[in-house]
């Protein structure tokens, strides 16, 4: 089903309408399949149907489905690229937690800056109810520490007891957990 649900939502075929009453939710099949070319797919189309139409609201939300998943195919520079398109248009009034920021610079390594984008997410999500954005950032401190295992560095926002795993099954360029 969950395959059936990622091809539906990538085909070109599939009515704009359908891209904005479903928005990030598209993804979500191609995520748990770990399915990225499905997943850069559904978002390119999405990023495109948006700004054909202008919709400004939903371009920060696009933008950065398109940071996390290239910061994890390690692009990140093109990541950076995007979280940028996103900044200039929430500078237009649009609202969203910085969760490719924290993300990519996790994955940087820039601990310092990770740790001051966890932290003030926690606090702004917490205060303003928002439980998925408090969510995302408590995962991204474990990314964090995952990232770092191993070296003498780690995000200080969560002291954990560090741990070795293998990673040879994951592929180049993809985030190794």
């Amino acid at each position: 089903m969950l395959r059936v649900a990622a091809r539906a939502f990538a085909d070109d075929g599939c009515a704009a309408e359908e891209n904005f009453r479903w928005g990030w939710l598209t993804t979500v099949p191609s995520n748990v399949l770990w399915d990225d070319e499905t997943w850069h797919a559904i978002n390119v189309r999405q990023l495109d149907r948006a700004r054909e139409v202008g919709a400004l609201v939903r371009l920060p939300i696009d933008l950065t489905a398109l940071a996390i998943l290239v910061g994890w195919w390690g692009d990140f520079a093109a990541a950076a690229s995007a979280i940028a398109q996103a900044d200039a248009v929430t500078a237009t009034g649009a609202r969203i937690a910085p969760y490719s920021s924290m993300l990519l610079a996790a994955l940087r390594g820039r601990e310092a800056e990770a740790a001051s984008l966890i932290a003030s997410t926690t606090e702004e999500s917490t205060a303003a109810g928002q439980g998925i954005g408090v969510q995302f950032a408590h995962w991204t401190a474990a990314t964090c520490s995952t990232a770092s295992a191993g070296t003498s560095t780690r995000c200080p926002t969560r002291r954990r007891r560090r741990t070795t795993r293998s990673t040879s099954s994951s592929p180049p360029g993809r985030c190794r957990s």
